[in-house]
């Protein structure tokens, strides 16, 4: 896995929450794989399938945790998603109904346009993404050798 760098963007012109987004470097580039959208209320959370179970989601959770300690998690959510929360020790309120995981997926495709758009200045704060130290050593598919 290239380095990954977190940043919060000022996406003031796409939503009124905060918005962390993670990326991978790229020689002159910086490729968004992952974001967090929250203000009270984790709003919208999204990582690339090839990024996914390493990870970088709960570290995205980790820093808006130290911006808001009373995180919550949004009422509008996948079933996955709100498993997900509860794993990581949210208040996931009950829903009756869950939002279906392509209309998630347009939303994510539509921050993922405005990340891949984002110019340096909009970038709060870049610094190296630090991993849950017992998931940033794994490999998927490689067994440790004993």
């Amino acid at each position: 896995m290239r380095r990954l760098v977190v940043a919060e963007v000022d996406a003031s012109d796409l939503t009124t929450c905060r918005l962390l987004a993670a990326f991978e470097q790229r020689r002159d580039a910086l490729l968004p794989v992952a974001f967090l959208a929250f203000d009270d209320e984790v709003e919208l959370i999204h990582t690339a399938p090839s990024h996914r179970r390493r990870g970088i989601g709960s570290a995205l959770l980790a820093l808006a945790r130290q911006e808001v300690p009373a995180l919550r998690y949004s009422g509008e959510q996948t079933e996955d998603g709100a498993a997900w929360a509860r794993a990581r020790g949210l208040d996931v309120p009950h829903a009756d109904t869950f939002t279906p995981d392509a209309e998630v997926a347009w939303m994510a495709s539509a921050v993922y346009l405005f990340l891949t758009h984002t110019e340096a200045e909009e970038l709060q704060q870049l610094r190296p993404l630090r991993l849950p130290r017992r998931l940033s050593m794994r490999f998927p598919g490689r067994r440790r050798s004993r």
